[in-house]
């Protein structure tokens, strides 16, 4: 599936130089592959993560999303949570504090 959406990317950029006809057509294929694939999403990133038993299950949901959102399964063993930083957090949010992000 990588070659092909590689493959699919190549021809977005001809696409793109050449104008925007079959941009439509090339992103509902891409949907439609993600939808019919066999592998559920969420199995498939507990599979490359390592093991985090020893985390609590909102610790696991974080880890899970911060490598999803950077795409780096490495960045697991230098993420450090100290003891309240989850409580001390929705406490914050819970008060409005404001939260920028980079995307």
């Amino acid at each position: 599936m990588q070659a092909e959406v590689l493959a699919q990317l190549k021809f977005l950029d001809v696409e793109t130089q050449l104008g925007l006809g079959g941009l439509e057509k090339l992103w509902s294929g891409l949907d439609a592959q993600v939808h019919t694939h066999s592998e559920v999403f969420t199995e498939s990133l507990q599979h490359l993560l390592p093991d985090l038993s020893n985390r609590s299950e909102i610790e696991q949901h974080l880890i899970s999303q911060l490598v999803l959102a950077c795409g780096d399964v490495s960045l697991v063993s230098f993420v450090k949570l100290s003891k309240g930083a989850i409580a001390a957090s929705r406490a914050a949010l819970t008060l409005g504090c404001e939260v920028f992000v980079d995307i």
